[in-house]
């Protein structure tokens, strides 16, 4: 009874004493900044000042996304070529990427950041998976005028900004093309074959039979090239190997915070003052009495 009392009691007395002690050591903050208060207004006001003006000088910009799904080279290729970009709109080279998307300076200008992303959140620049998943790319710029066209000069400065790149294109449309001569004429030959089995079944007789067997496989063989020719002039109609499935629509207006920018100024205005209570100040103190 009495071992369970005291214990209680040095139970209380912890509370008490811990109570007493942040008591305490508020009290003395409190009190060094009464006796410092000067100081403790400027470290607290610079910061504030500098960030909640630097967010009110920040203009407004807009974000906007788009989904992009593709048919050659991989996803950190044109993540690589989309931080270059971007490299170039944050070092404010405004004529090199007007000169690069095809569009104005001025439009350029507008530009305050590209970025690439897959569908998971990540960077296209660290990306090196091989498959063929769409991925979106951001655009924030300080006007949400001619966001579409910056779309659109950016998804064919990724198809053909260098010479490889028109050239692959310009192969491949070749590739479909020959391809569909080759099928037209495999076409043009399968049809002289029919004639020729058509007239045999007019005979009758057992070389009726062969040539039913004939067009038969003939038939499938037609049937299977005329797919290939309609994926082909899908391909031709659509020659491109970047295709926008999810246009950038309206754009998001990023407000400014301007509670974050004074919350922040007063962190970092305490932690100033902290800094050079318990440091600067002690050191300074120290050397006077050295001296003396």
């Amino acid at each position: 009874m009495n071992q369970s009392f005291e214990e209680s009691n040095n139970n209380n007395n912890f509370i008490e004493s811990t109570y007493y002690l942040v008591v305490h050591i508020f009290r003395a903050i409190i009190l060094n900044i009464k006796k410092n208060i000067g100081l403790f207004l400027l470290c607290l006001l610079l910061p504030l000042a500098f960030f909640v003006a630097s967010s009110i000088s920040k203009k407004t910009v807009y974000t906007g996304t788009f989904t992009v799904m593709y048919d050659d080279l991989t996803r950190k290729i044109y993540g690589d070529r989309i931080e270059k970009l971007n490299e170039l709109v944050r070092d404010n080279q405004h004529q090199t990427v007007s000169l690069l998307l095809g569009i104005k300076p001025e439009e350029a200008k507008r530009l305050r950041e590209i970025k690439g992303k897959n569908i998971l959140g990540q960077e296209l620049t660290e990306d090196l998976n091989t498959d063929k998943i769409p991925f979106m790319v951001t655009i924030v710029a300080s006007d949400s005028t001619g966001m579409i066209m910056i779309q659109d000069r950016l998804v064919e400065f990724l198809e053909t900004g260098t010479q490889y790149l028109a050239n692959r294109k310009a192969l491949k449309a070749k590739e479909i093309q020959d391809e569909l001569n080759f099928i037209d004429r495999q076409l043009a030959h399968i049809d002289s074959l029919e004639r020729k089995m058509n007239s045999i079944g007019d005979i009758g007789g057992e070389s009726a039979q062969d040539g039913d067997k004939g067009t038969n496989s003939i038939f499938e063989s037609s049937y299977e090239l005329y797919k290939k020719k309609q994926e082909l002039e899908r391909r031709r109609s659509v020659p491109t190997t970047l295709h926008v499935v999810d246009d950038i629509i309206i754009p998001v207006k990023t407000k400014v915070s301007l509670v974050g920018a004074i919350a922040k100024g007063i962190i970092i205005g305490i932690f100033l003052y902290a800094i050079i209570v318990l440091l600067v100040i002690p050191v300074f103190r120290f050397r006077d009495a050295k001296n003396i």
